[in-house]
């Protein structure tokens, strides 16, 4: 199995989840979250995906430069179509080289990197946050069912089960 079909399974299990949420759920100010809503997080995940998408064409991403797309946030079947459309570019993607631009306060920094190496990126980025997300849903969704490996690293399930 290559980078993207891992890509495509990470972005799956976000879109499992948004798809068991109702959409008051899914906006719900939830206090595990500092008030934030599952949706925000959801929103930040796919918006990161949407900017290597965009980087991929211009060969320069920039995920400090995210839309903020509130629809994102706030709308369980635009979400979902969203995440379906990344999901059918993520799989024509083909490597290349790339430049990240990022600034963390110091000003801007430039980084030569891979679309590949930023796809893994983006799984990571995933994987984090649906580990953050399963928490919330356990605090306050008790009755949403959850896959038992949700959130949980590739690296830690492998791991898990040479044990």
């Amino acid at each position: 199995m290559d980078i993207r079909n891992h890509a495509i399974e990470s972005l799956d299990q976000l879109a499992l989840i948004v798809s068991k949420l109702s959409q008051v759920q899914f906006q719900q100010s939830l206090e595990t979250l500092n008030q934030n809503s599952i949706g925000k997080h959801v929103r930040h995940v796919v918006e990161f995906f949407e900017c290597l998408l965009i980087g991929s064409l211009h060969s320069v991403v920039n995920y400090d430069k995210r839309e903020r797309n509130l629809l994102l946030e706030n709308n369980v079947k635009f979400t979902l179509s969203r995440i379906e459309e990344l999901q059918s570019e993520i799989e024509n993607y083909q490597d290349k080289s790339l430049t990240l631009l990022a600034d963390y306060g110091s000003g801007p920094m430039v980084i030569e990197t891979t679309l590949f190496r930023e796809l893994v990126y983006n799984i990571e980025h995933c994987v984090h946050h649906l580990a953050i997300i399963k928490i919330s849903l356990q605090a306050h969704f008790p009755a949403i069912e959850l896959e038992e490996n949700l959130g949980v690293a590739y690296s830690t399930q492998q791991y898990q089960n040479q044990s």
